[in-house]
């Protein structure tokens, strides 16, 4: 009973399993990370079975089946019998259909799970092309849908595009005010930040007296986005080293964690995309480095705020959350642009992500220049 009982749970295995687990792999490969990852996983594979080559299984010889040959409806040699030696021929036929199915499924019990395995790997190629048959055009039947979307939502999409240009040019009014009022260094950095930020908005959106004579309008954006994060990395690490803390032991694990989500993102998405010029590519890894030290920095200053008086804790949380929001919006605007990374709305998702973040950073350095209570 227990052997049945194992036999047939190995059985639902070998069904189930690779039910489950092939269309998800197939959707997962077919994604530029996925496609990646799995190169990078066969390469592995080949090496490990290149070795393992010469390993052989000693399989049991099957014995000869016997075809017993006889003549198709549709011969003369079959109209020239006898209609009882006809119907005998027919029901020998359907007999051996049914046989064949009992010997199949005797033959299937009787084997081992490697060879249930072994058998399972010979059909797997037919089984692969009626799945990527499946999987080819749902993908053709979904860019097919996102075309039409895109088509529709793009018009929607521009002024939104647009309305970044007056959202940063208020949050730079606002940080300008803020230097006025509170006289604060730190809130003097965040303001050239978000003048180099209204600049890059500038040419992101064609302003003519902005960028009426330059021509490299996409590389002056990604200069002026990397130089604003290169202005705001200085406000938060004079803050934290002002807080006198002896160990930087939190400095130093956040920027070892977001150097390496911007190399994890970088390398899977953009430093291979061959259909992008190199030159864009370099400089998208190199300008990438600043929002993650700008993030790790802000990250520090907020754990060292935690135990003052309020509102510095207030003004920590506010930073870290908008320079983590920040380099979202620096992230997804370099993988919509040289990673082949479409995100549905993406300019709503990078402008709510830029508005937001660092309107926080200008909510936390108005906090950190008030009066602890």
């Amino acid at each position: 009973m227990l052997d049945e009982w194992c036999e047939r749970q190995v059985d639902r295995l070998c069904e189930v399993v690779p039910a489950y687990v092939k269309p998800r792999m197939t959707c997962f490969a077919v994604s530029p990370l996925g496609w990646h990852l799995c190169l990078l996983a066969g390469g592995a594979l080949r090496r490990v079975s290149g070795m393992l080559h010469s390993v052989q299984w000693m399989e049991e010889e099957k014995p000869p089946v016997l075809d017993v040959e006889a003549p198709e409806e549709d011969d003369p040699a079959f109209a020239a019998l006898s209609p009882q030696l006809q119907q005998e021929v027919r029901e020998w036929r359907a007999s051996q259909k049914d046989w064949e199915q009992t010997r199949r499924a005797i033959h299937k019990k009787s084997l081992s799970p490697r060879q249930r395995f072994a058998e399972w790997r010979a059909e797997s190629p037919e089984r692969a092309r009626r799945s990527d048959e499946r999987w080819a055009k749902r993908r053709k039947d979904a860019e097919r849908r996102a075309q039409a979307r895109m088509a529709r939502t793009l018009p929607r999409l521009m002024p939104v595009v647009r309305c970044r240009f007056a959202a940063v040019l208020l949050l730079t009014m606002l940080a300008l005010l803020g230097v006025l009022a509170t006289g604060s260094g730190d809130m003097a950095f965040l303001a050239a930040a978000c003048c180099a930020l209204w600049l890059c908005a500038a040419f992101e959106t064609d302003y003519a007296p902005v960028c009426g004579g330059v021509r490299q309008r996409h590389l002056a954006a990604t200069l002026a986005r990397a130089g604003s994060f290169l202005m705001l990395l200085p406000a938060f690490f004079r803050a934290y080293v002002r807080r006198g803390v002896q160990s930087n032991v939190v400095l130093q694990c956040a920027m070892l964690a977001m150097l390496f989500a911007h190399a994890a993102l970088f390398l899977a998405l953009v430093a291979f995309n061959g259909r992008q010029p190199l030159l864009l590519r370099a400089l998208a890894g190199v300008c990438g480095v600043l929002p993650a030290l700008t993030a790790a920095a802000a990250i520090a200053l907020a754990a060292t705020l935690l135990a003052r008086p309020m509102p510095l804790p207030a003004a920590g949380i506010c930073c870290a959350a908008g320079a983590m929001l920040a380099f979202c919006a620096d992230r997804l605007t370099t993988l919509s642009e040289l990673g082949g990374i479409r995100l549905r709305y993406g300019p709503v998702w990078v402008s709510a992500f830029t508005v937001l973040g660092w309107f926080l950073m200008i909510l936390g350095a108005w906090l950190m220049a008030m009066p602890a209570v």
